[in-house]
């Protein structure tokens, strides 16, 4: 992986944005959950993680199965 992947990987789990966003207070927030519903996320026993198919055979992902919008629709809404 290289440092960007490494970064994107580590905080997706460790989810220091939340502290970053409580530090600096900002004024708006934005939220963008394309890559969640495009993509699709796996459940952890600790929450979800955005899937990326950099990470598919990386733990805890291996393995784990992926819930996609469109594969999942009624059970989610």
């Amino acid at each position: 992986m290289n440092a960007f992947t490494k970064w994107h990987y580590r905080t997706e789990h460790t989810k220091e944005f939340f502290k970053l966003l409580q530090s600096n207070q900002p004024e708006y927030l934005l939220i963008d959950t394309y890559a969640d519903l495009y993509l699709g996320v796996v459940r952890l026993d600790n929450g979800f993680f955005t899937y990326n198919p950099k990470f598919k055979n990386v733990s805890p992902v291996k393995g784990e199965a992926v819930w996609t919008i469109e594969a999942d629709f009624d059970s989610l809404f």
